[in-house]
């Protein structure tokens, strides 16, 4: 059986490349409605469909484009993508041509779930290049964007960065999750609660852009009940790098030097939150010449799981009565929302709430499994807890 490689394509000149390479199933992928021969390719061109204002991003941002290709080649069950670049393409990008096209590489690798290759079908793989003076960009390190969807794990780390005396930006996207209106009430509640910390929201709407993948994920299913049985179907195409890419392209144009995520040890599922993952997407920004200095911080993969997070959360005076994690949509029951119980990520929150000898502020319907595997603390937590007792 012919594996499917999805191939980047921009002109007919893209399409002629492959030609080249010993026949295999090809699927071309582009962000213009119709290319020319490619029209007389029945099924086998899928146009990535953006709104003018992430098309204008996808054209400007090398990293944008590439997430936004790999996510549908992902969903698609592409095992190896292509791109058509060339040198002079990717040296506008980089100080460095050999290290970022390794540092793309690793990134596509750690943020799929079959770990998807990728290749440069118009760069020689043992292309040597120097350094280029590094850059001197000045990014503000006062400022920080979280991503945020209103869980316990993403709050947590706001409420930490404002406790640095960060001014926070709140990146919350929209993509067809079932659980959108519980994250837009939490996102709100967050906004107009919590004054003191110093925050701005912002939403990214992208559920344009996911309408012709919603088949990928039981995020974006109505269809499918997620149990622990197809827990892997939590995992959304390349979901956290499109959500960075996004937050990179905002912290350059607003002068932000820090972005941070709710990422903690206990997220076993995706492969886009583990620590190798995160160094290869901060070596990517590092090696932009237009990023380097922008710091990518996942702040709760120095506290440990979600038992940790829930005690550090404590400390801090976090209301989890207003975090929603489960992954399905509320079931309400006079006026109080009731998590599904049978996710992974109740199993999840229940647990880590009992772990810590605490009753969760949010019913469930159904008694949520018992989680026994946990990563535990790191050597930072108690730190960090005699930081926030100090101040």
């Amino acid at each position: 059986m012919k594996k499917r490689i999805g191939v980047l394509v921009n002109s007919e000149n893209d399409f002629a490349l492959t030609n080249k390479l010993e026949e295999e199933k090809f699927i071309y992928f582009g962000f213009k409605e119709k290319i020319g021969i490619l029209e007389r390719l029945k099924g086998n061109y899928i146009h990535i469909k953006l709104s003018e204002y992430y098309r204008e991003m996808a054209e400007n941002s090398f990293l944008i484009r590439i997430a936004f290709f790999v996510a549908y080649a992902e969903a698609h069950k592409c095992k190896n993508v292509i791109l058509t670049d060339k040198v002079n393409d990717i040296r506008k990008i980089t100080y460095n041509v050999a290290k970022y096209i390794q540092s793309i590489k690793n990134l596509v690798k750690q943020g799929t779930m079959n770990n998807m290759d990728l290749s440069f079908i118009n760069i020689s793989e043992d292309i040597a290049d120097k350094d280029e003076d590094v850059p001197t960009n000045r990014f503000d390190y006062g400022k920080c964007e979280i991503l945020y969807s209103g869980g316990i794990d993403c709050t947590v780390a706001a409420y930490l960065m404002a406790k640095m005396n960060k001014k926070l930006l709140l990146v919350n996207f929209r993509y067809g999750q079932k659980n959108a209106y519980e994250e837009k009430y939490c996102c709100n509640y967050f906004k107009e609660n919590t004054a003191k910390l110093n925050c701005e929201l912002l939403v990214e709407d992208l559920e344009g852009y996911y309408k012709d993948i919603m088949f990928s994920s039981g995020l974006l299913r109505d269809d499918l009940v997620l149990c622990e049985d197809n827990e892997v179907l939590e995992y959304v195409p390349f979901r956290n790098t499109i959500f960075f890419a996004i937050c990179i392209w905002l912290a350059q144009y607003n002068n932000i030097g820090l972005i941070v995520s709710g990422s903690q040890g206990d997220d076993a599922v995706s492969p886009d939150n583990s620590p190798l993952y995160y160094e290869s997407l901060q070596k990517v920004v590092e090696l932009q010449k237009e990023t380097y200095g922008i710091k990518i911080y996942p702040v709760l993969l120095d506290i440990g799981g979600k038992p940790e997070v829930i005690k550090v959360g404590i400390e801090l005076g976090v209301d989890f009565k207003y975090c929603w994690t489960c992954h399905s949509n509320a079931k309400w029951i006079s006026e109080i929302p009731f998590q599904c119980g049978v996710c992974s990520d109740c199993s999840t929150r229940y647990s880590a709430f009992e772990k810590n000898g605490l009753v969760d502020p949010l019913p469930y319907c159904n008694k949520p499994r018992i989680r026994k595997k946990w990563v535990g603390p790191s050597k930072n937590l108690n730190c960090i807890l005699r930081q926030i007792e100090n101040e």
